[in-house]
């Protein structure tokens, strides 16, 4: 399904109940055999609206990506050098709509004077970060919301001028 012309915006509070939708929808449409379905589960569990609030409360800045009727399909939060997160809904991937988060996210970064970007993602999000430029540092552990702890990755790119 895609759009000619994403909508990017910034987060607004009354995104919480969408960005949560999307956000589930695109851990549990995550492929592979990295993680089991109950690891997944785990990662996809305990999302709430009023969480994505609390991290704009905590200095994370939401980009939100829209279709042409406003309905959230994208999102990108940033803290400080840090990708947090990087989600797209699974009916709109492959369309580019991550990379243009991204970039923008990035640019937004070096924007601030920072000369690298950093992410902690998940290791089946490794090919997409590379395939950005970005280069594996290490695999670490991750604490999901649910409890469990699955491997990760941390990855960081070069954007100095």
């Amino acid at each position: 399904m895609p759009i000619a012309r994403p909508t990017i915006r910034p987060f607004r509070p009354a995104d919480g109940e969408a960005l949560a939708a999307l956000h589930r929808a695109a851990i549990l449409a995550t492929r592979g055999t990295t993680y089991t379905p109950v690891e997944l589960e785990s990662w996809a569990g305990h999302l709430t609206a009023a969480g994505y609030s609390a991290r704009i409360q905590d200095g994370e800045i939401i980009e939100v990506a829209t279709d042409d009727r406003g309905i959230p399909i994208a999102f990108c939060g940033r803290h400080e050098d840090s990708i947090v997160s990087l989600y797209v809904h699974p009916g709109w991937q492959g369309h580019g709509l991550g990379g243009l988060l991204l970039s923008r996210a990035e640019a937004a970064i070096a924007g601030h004077g920072y000369e690298r970007v950093t992410v902690k993602a998940s290791i089946t999000a490794v090919p997409f970060y590379q395939e950005h430029g970005y280069r594996l540092l290490q695999r670490v552990p991750h604490k999901t919301r649910g409890g469990l702890t699955l491997a990760a990755a941390e990855l960081e790119k070069s954007i100095a001028i």
